[in-house]
Order: structure tokens, then sequence, then C-alpha cells
């Protein structure tokens, strides 16, 4: 008997965020999401949504009675996990600014950030 190698999968950022996005529209299940783009567990995805939104949802195998939400709720709380998602992406954008700025600064040996305090 022949035992394959797991293969610890590698996926991008945009790629993540593009599943997290897909889930967080509400189209399709984890399950659904998982087997679409072959992520092997479903807890993989639930991990992503942790990162890009900041919010533990956790499914647990017992179900539970739900209070009946009415649709303003479910859809303010759609909007909030989309609108951190969108911040999480600005603040990499931020952060890809700044390394940028910092080797442009190293690489031609002149500053480029405008100093505080500097009058003109």
């Amino acid at each position: 008997m022949c035992k394959q190698k797991k293969r610890n999968r590698q996926y991008t950022e945009e790629f993540r965020i593009s599943v997290v996005k897909e889930y967080l529209s509400g189209g399709m299940s984890k399950y659904a999401l998982c087997k679409k783009y072959s992520i092997p567990q479903p807890v993989t995805l639930t991990t992503w949504i942790r990162k890009f939104v900041g919010e533990e949802t956790k499914e647990y195998p017992m179900k539970k009675e739900k209070i009946p939400e009415s649709e303003e709720v479910s859809r303010l709380k759609r909007e909030l996990k989309e609108a951190k998602l969108a911040l999480y992406q600005e603040r990499m954008r931020a952060d890809a600014y700044d390394v940028m700025i910092d080797v442009a600064e190293e690489m031609f040996k002149i500053p480029i950030r405008k100093k505080a305090g500097t009058k003109q």
C-alpha cells in the first residue's frame, strides 16, 4: 500500500479574499464553496473569514433554535462584514505603498515623504 504525501496548498491573498466575498454575498455555503474551489476542509474557509472579517463564525454540529432576525438586521450584518473586509484590503494597500516609498527613497537617495512641521 502506497501512501500519498499530503501537500500543503498555497492560496494567494486575492483568491482567499474573493472566496470570502463570495461566501459573504450569501450565494453559497462553506461546503459548496470548498467543493467548487477544491479547498480540502471548510475549516480553511472559516479561518479565512476570521482573518479578513475579524469575526468568529462557528458552525456547531447540533442544530440550535435560532431567534428569527429581521431582513434589516441580516442586511446590516452582511454590510458590516463587507466593510470590515474592505477596510482590511485598504490597510494592506496602505502598507504596500509605505514599503514602496521606503524602497524608492533608499534606491534614489531622495526624501519622498513630506516631513511633519516643515513650512512651505
